[in-house]
C-alpha cells in the first residue's frame, strides 16, 4: 500500500456567509510504505508551511516537511535517530527555527531544526524511574523565551509539564497525579500570565470522558481545573484565549444514552473557566473538532472531519463560528473514503492551511494540508502570542546576509514605532516601519538590494525606548 501527503489551497471569497472555494490541491508521496498522520501544522515568516506527524508502518517514524506558499515540497525528513518516534507538535520561533516534541526512544523528546532542515539539537528527558510513560503533545513559548511542554501518562492518571531553555536544558518539571485518567492535548500561554491546558478526564464507566481545562501560573503551579459535563462523553483537543481573558475549548462529545455519534463541541468560558456558552455542531452522523484558530474579531475557524451520511466516507471539514456560537458556514472537502482534517494554522496574508489524512483507495492513503485565502479585508488572524516582558530588538537573521534578512523585535506596549536603517556614516538608507503597532512580537524583512556591501545599523524606537543593532550586507 502506498502513502503520501495532500495539500489543498482554498481561495478568495467575498464576506463570511459563504464557504471558501478550493484553489489548489497537492499530494506528496514521501515513501512507498507506511501510513501518514499529520499532528501539527504551522507557518514560517515568509508564508511557507511546516507540517509534522508520524507514519504508521511497523516501527513508527516521525516526520517534518516544509512546503512553499504555492504548495511545492521544499524538503522533508524522517526522525530516524530515535526508535518509536512520533512528532506530535512543534513551535516556530522568531528565527524560523522549529522546536518539535513527541516520543523518541520511548521517552519525552524535544528537538530543534532550522527552516532549512539543519539539525541543531535534540534531547530526551527522564522523569522518575519510568520515563516512557509520558507522551508529549504540545509546546509553546514562555515570556522569557523558554519553552513549555505538556504531556500525559500513557493510559494513566498523571499530567506532566516541563520547561526548557532555548538550548534544550531542563529548567523544571511538575507532575500532577489525578484520581482518574486524564489527557493534556494542548498548552498555550495566557496573556495575563501563566498557561492553560486542554484535554479530557475520565468520568467513570457510564460517562467515560469529560472535556477539561487546567489553569497554571507562571511557575507551573495549578490554579484551577474545570470539568465540563453538558454531554456524556468527550475529548478536548484545542484551547484558545479570548480578548476578555476567557477561553475557547474545542473537541467533540457524544450522548451515550441519546445520540451515539460524536459532534463538534465548543465551550466558551470566562477567565476562571466558567462556561459562558456551549454548543454542539454536526449533522446526523459523526463530526470531530480537532483544532481551531481565532480571527481578530474572535470568529472561530474549526477543522476536523464529518461523515455526511452513511453512504459515503468521511470528509475533511472546516467550519466558521461566530463569537456568540452561531454557525456561519461549513465546507466539506472530498467525501470519497476516509478523509479527515486534523490541524489548522493562520497564514501571513490572512489565509489558513489545514493538514490531515486523505485515503485515496484502492491505491494509497494521503495526508492533506489545505490552504485557505480570503478576500475579505476584515479577516485577520488573531495574535495569540504572549505580551513580552521586555522591550527588545534582536540580532538580524541571517547575519551576514545577501540580500535579505529578518529583523525581529518585542514591544511591551502598543504605540507609534519607527524602525530605520543607517549606513556607517549615519545616513538613513531605509525606513522599514513608521506606524502604530500592537504589543507583542514583530518581524520585518529588510532587502539590501541596491545597497553596497558593508556594515549597517538598524534602530528601533517606541516612545522613549530605543535600541540599535548592527548587521553586515555581504554580496
Amino acid at each position: 500500500m502506498r502513502y503520501g501527503v495532500l495539500v489543498i489551497l482554498i481561495g478568495w471569497i467575498v464576506g463570511w456567509t459563504q464557504p471558501p472555494d478550493t484553489v489548489w490541491s497537492r499530494t506528496y508521496l514521501l515513501c512507498d510504505e507506511g501510513g501518514y498522520f499529520t499532528y501539527d501544522i504551522g507557518t514560517l515568516s515568509n508564508g511557507d508551511i511546516i507540517s509534522c506527524g508520524s507514519t504508521g508502518s511497523g516501527a513508527t517514524e516521525g516526520f517534518i516537511m516544509r512546503l512553499s506558499a504555492d504548495g511545492d515540497l521544499v524538503w522533508h525528513r524522517y526522525m530516524r535517530d530515535w526508535e518509536g518516534v512520533g512528532i506530535n507538535g512543534f513551535f516556530i520561533d522568531r528565527n524560523d527555527d522549529i522546536l518539535f516534541t513527541g516520543l523518541g526512544n520511548d521517552a519525552p523528546l524535544v528537538g530543534k531544526i532550522s527552516s532549512n532542515n539543519d539539525s541543531l539539537w535534540s534531547q530526551t528527558y527522564e522523569f522518575g524511574s519510568m520515563p516512557w510513560i509520558y507522551c508529549p503533545w504540545a509546546i509553546c513559548e514562555t515570556p522569557a523565551g523558554n519553552f513549555m511542554i505538556s504531556a500525559d501518562k500513557i493510559v494513566g492518571d498523571e499530567i506532566l509539564v516541563f520547561e526548557i531553555d532555548p538550548d534544550g536544558e531542563l529548567l523544571w518539571s511538575n507532575i500532577w497525579t489525578e484520581n482518574e485518567l486524564v489527557s493534556a492535548r494542548d498548552i498555550i500561554p495566557v496573556p495575563s500570565g501563566g498557561y492553560v491546558i486542554a484535554g479530557a478526564q475520565y468520568g467513570g464507566v457510564t460517562v467515560p470522558y469529560y472535556l477539561r481545562l487546567m489553569r497554571l501560573n507562571e511557575a507551573g503551579d495549578s490554579l484551577w481545573t474545570r470539568i465540563y459535563e453538558p454531554w456524556a462523553e468527550g475529548d478536548g483537543h484545542c484551547v484558545l484565549t479570548t480578548d476578555d481573558g476567557g477561553f475557547v475549548l474545542i473537541g467533540e462529545t457524544r450522548e451515550i444514552l441519546g445520540d451515539p455519534d460524536d459532534q463538534i463541541t465548543i465551550i466558551r468560558t470566562d477567565s476562571l473557566g466558567n462556561a459562558v456558552w456551549s454548543r454542539r455542531y454536526g449533522g446526523s452522523s459523526t463530526d470531530w473538532g480537532t483544532d481551531a484558530i481565532l480571527t481578530s474579531d474572535e470568529r472561530i475557524i474549526v477543522t476536523g472531519l464529518a461523515y455526511p451520511d452513511a453512504t459515503v466516507g468521511s470528509a475533511g471539514q472546516v467550519m466558521c463560528i461566530s463569537p456568540e456560537g452561531d454557525s456561519l458556514w461549513t465546507v466539506l472537502v472530498d467525501t470519497q473514503d476516509r478523509e479527515r482534517f486534523e490541524v489548522i494554522t493562520a497564514l501571513p496574508d490572512g489565509g489558513f492551511a489545514v493538514g490531515g489524512m486523505h485515503a485515496n483507495r484502492p491505491e494509497c492513503f494521503y495526508i492533506q494540508d489545505w490552504v485557505v485565502r480570503f478576500e475579505s479585508v476584515d479577516f485577520t488572524p488573531r495574535d495569540n502570542r504572549m505580551i513580552p516582558e521586555v522591550f527588545n530588538l534582536y540580532p538580524a537573521y541571517p547575519n551576514p546576509f545577501n540580500p535579505t534578512t529578518t529583523l525581529s523585535f518585542d514591544l511591551t506596549h502598543p504605540g507609534m514605532v519607527k524602525l530605520n536603517v543607517f549606513d556607517v556614516t549615519g545616513r538613513q538608507v531605509s525606513t522599514l516601519i513608521d506606524e502604530n503597532l500592537t504589543a507583542g512580537a514583530h518581524q520585518v524583512l529588510f532587502d539590501g538590494t541596491g545597497l553596497a556591501s558593508g556594515v549597517y545599523f538598524y534602530r528601533l524606537q517606541a516612545g522613549e525606548q530605543m535600541q540599535t543593532q548592527k548587521m553586515v550586507l555581504l554580496k
